[in-house]
């Protein structure tokens, strides 16, 4: 079973997430920033980081960062305040903006191989 890690400070936007990958067969992770996430990656390597970027403790440029390089999993920035340049000036695979619609979440997961 493919998993996926939701690293976001809203709980609702976790718990939402979370209802929505599960419903389609997904183990999920979640993390409230990135330091907790940085945790998660110790015990799992998900196959897709859905990631929040305005977060406190670390936030997910700070994230990012740390997880950077050839063996990270596909990220996907997820964002009410940010453009979509930022995901692309990060090296994110792909960015959904804030509210979401829950296929074009499906959709992007499916596609990076979640």
């Amino acid at each position: 079973m493919n998993c996926i890690l939701v690293v976001d400070d809203d709980p609702a936007v976790r718990q939402l997430a979370q209802m929505i990958l599960r419903t389609e067969g997904y183990e999920v992770r979640t993390a409230s920033n990135g330091l907790e996430a940085l945790g998660v990656l110790q015990e799992v390597l998900p196959s897709v980081v859905l990631l929040d970027l305005q977060m406190p403790v670390m936030d997910g440029r700070a994230f990012f960062k740390e997880i950077d390089g050839p063996d990270r999993p596909p990220v996907v920035v997820l964002s009410a305040y940010e453009p979509e340049s930022v995901c692309r000036e990060l090296g994110a695979e792909a960015y959904l903006a804030k509210p979401y619609n829950p296929m074009d979440l499906m959709n992007i997961v499916k596609n990076l191989g979640g």
